[in-house]
C-alpha cells in the first residue's frame, strides 16, 4: 500500500518545483522585457548625447575627434576610480555608434561598429543584421547638420544580460531546494506524529480494552477520524455486552425446558404403569417442542446477522406468501377456534424483497398473534399498497401490549410475564432485525374490537 507521507512529500515537492519553474520562466520573460526597455532607453539617450556633442563643436568629422569628445564628456572609471580608456567595461565594445550623411555614407564610427551602415536612415528604433549579428538601433536625424546619429547594440548582449539575471536567480533556488525538501519531509513527519501515537496506543492495548481514545492531544484535522474510531469502539463494547446478555439469557431459557423435560422423563421412567404416564409423556413432548422452537429462533437470529445473510431481491407477491404461511399455521388456529382471515387489497401486492426473510417475518408475526389470542378470538391480516411502499397489518383481539411496554417487547428475551408462560421473547426481536435489513418501519397500536394488538409494517418498494 502506498505511503501517504511519501505521496504528500513528492506532491508538495513537485508543486514547489513546478512553481519554481513557472516563476523562473515568468521572471525570465519579465527580465527580458525590462532589459529591452532599459537598453532601448540607453540607445536613445546615447544618440542624443552624440548629436549634442557634434552640434556643439562643428569640427571636421573624424573618428578620432568624435571618440575623443565622447570620452571627454562620458569618462568611464574602473572600480578604483582610475580612468579606464578607451573602454570602461567589456560590454562597451558591443555598443557602437555611426554618423552618416544624408547619402548614407559613414562619416565616423566607433571602433566596435562595422563599416556597413547600421540603419537605413529611418528615425527611431529598428533592427538590422550586419556581419552575422543582429543589431538593435536607434537613429536620430539632425535638421541643422543633415547628419544621422546612430547608436546600436548587438542582440547577443541583451541575451547575455537576461541569461545572467536568470542564472543569478536560479543559483540560490538550486542551493536552497535540498534544504526545502528536507524541511518539507520534517514537517510532514511531524504532522503525522499524532497518527503514529494513536497507532501505538491501539497496538499496545489488550483485546478487552475498548475504552475510547483520549481527545485532548488530538489535532482538529483528525478529530473526526478519532471520533469515528471511538464510536466504533463504543458500538463494539455495546455489541459484546449484548452478546453476553444474549448468551446468558439463551442459556437460562434453554435450561428451564431442559430441566422440566428431565423431570417428566424421570417420572415416566419411575412409574411406567401409572395412569398419569400418558400425561407425563405429553408434558415431556410439549417441553421438547418448546425447546425446539427456542433453538429454531436462536438459529434464525444468528442467520439474520448482517455479515451472515445474503439477501436475494426479487419481485414477491406478498398476498400469495401470506396465504402459504397462514395455511401452514392454520392448524394451530383451528385448535384454538380462532377466526383467521386475509384481506389483500384488490390489485398488486408485489414488493422487491428476499423471499426467505419475508416468510420469517410473516411467520413470526402471525405465530405471535395466534399464541396470544384467546380461544374463539379473531386475527386479521391485511395488505395495502401505498406510494413507494407496501403496508402490512396483523391485528388481533388478544390481551394486547400496554403502551409503556411497546418499545421493550422488541428486546431479546423480553416477555410480559402476565401473558407469556411459553414464549421465548424472541419473535418481535427477529422481526425488528429483519426490518433493519430493509430500512422498514414497524408500529404497534390497538387491535380489533377496541382491544388486542395491531402490528403495522411499512415495506419500501425498492
Amino acid at each position: 500500500m502506498p505511503s501517504i507521507q511519501r505521496f504528500l512529500f513528492l506532491s508538495v515537492l513537485a508543486v514547489v518545483i513546478v512553481a519554481t519553474i513557472i516563476s523562473t520562466v515568468w521572471s525570465y520573460h519579465d527580465a527580458r522585457h525590462e532589459v529591452e526597455e532599459l537598453f532601448d532607453a540607453q540607445l536613445a539617450q546615447l544618440s542624443r548625447v552624440l548629436k549634442n556633442l557634434v552640434e556643439s563643436d562643428l569640427a571636421p568629422l573624424e573618428e578620432g575627434w568624435i571618440t575623443g569628445k565622447i570620452i571627454e564628456q562620458l569618462a568611464v572609471y574602473d572600480d578604483e576610480g582610475h580612468e579606464a580608456l578607451p573602454y570602461g567595461h567589456t560590454y562597451e565594445k558591443k555598443i557602437a555608434y555611426q554618423i552618416l550623411d544624408d547619402s548614407g555614407q559613414v562619416l565616423a564610427h566607433s571602433a566596435s561598429a562595422p563599416a556597413t551602415p547600421l540603419s537605413d536612415r529611418r528615425p527611431g528604433f529598428s533592427r538590422k543584421e550586419v556581419d552575422s549579428y543582429l543589431w538593435h538601433t536607434f537613429s536620430l536625424h539632425s535638421t541643422s547638420t543633415g547628419l544621422w546619429f546612430i547608436v546600436s547594440e548587438r542582440e547577443d548582449v541583451r541575451g547575455e544580460y537576461t541569461r545572467e539575471i536568470l542564472y543569478r536567480s536560479l543559483i540560490p533556488v538550486l542551493v536552497i531546494l535540498p534544504l526545502i525538501s528536507l524541511l518539507i519531509w520534517v514537517i510532514i513527519q511531524r504532522g503525522f506524529r499524532p497518527l503514529g501515537q494513536i497507532e501505538q496506543e491501539l497496538a499496545e492495548r489488550q483485546s478487552s480494552n475498548l475504552q475510547p481514545i483520549g481527545m485532548a492531544a488530538v489535532p482538529k484535522e483528525i478529530r473526526s477520524l478519532v471520533d469515528t474510531i471511538n464510536n466504533l469502539l463504543d458500538r463494539l463494547q455495546k455489541g459484546f455486552q449484548r452478546e453476553k446478555r444474549f448468551t446468558a439469557n439463551a442459556a437460562h431459557e434453554l435450561r428451564t425446558p431442559l430441566a422440566a423435560l428431565q423431570v417428566h422423563i424421570e417420572n415416566a421412567q419411575q412409574t411406567p404403569s401409572d395412569p398419569g404416564h400418558g400425561a407425563t409423556l405429553a408434558k415431556a413432548d410439549h417441553g421438547v417442542k418448546r425447546m425446539a422452537h427456542l433453538v429454531e429462533q436462536l438459529l434464525t437470529i444468528s442467520r439474520l446477522e448482517p455479515d451472515a445473510i445474503n439477501l436475494h431481491f426479487q419481485r414477491i407477491d406478498m398476498a400469495n406468501l401470506a396465504r402459504e404461511v397462514l395455511a401452514d399455521l392454520a392448524p394451530r388456529a383451528i385448535r384454538k377456534h380462532i377466526d383467521l382471515s386475509l384481506q389483500p387489497e384488490n390489485g398488486e401486492c408485489e414488493v422487491s424483497a428476499d423471499t426467505v426473510t419475508m416468510e420469517i417475518l410473516l411467520r413470526n408475526l402471525i405465530d405471535n398473534a395466534i399464541r396470544y389470542t384467546p380461544d374463539h378470538g379473531r386475527i386479521a391480516v391485511s395488505l395495502r399498497r401505498e406510494p413507494g411502499a407496501l403496508r402490512l397489518e396483523i391485528a388481533d383481539n388478544g390481551p394486547g401490549i400496554p403502551g409503556a411496554m411497546r418499545d421493550s417487547v422488541f428486546d431479546r428475551f423480553y416477555r410480559i410475564r402476565e401473558y407469556d408462560n411459553e414464549g421465548s421473547g424472541l419473535g418481535l426481536s427477529i422481526v425488528r432485525q429483519i426490518l433493519k435489513l430493509y430500512d422498514a418501519d414497524i408500529r404497534l397500536a390497538q387491535g380489533l374490537d377496541g382491544r388486542g394488538l395491531s402490528v403495522f409494517v411499512t415495506l419500501p418498494d425498492r
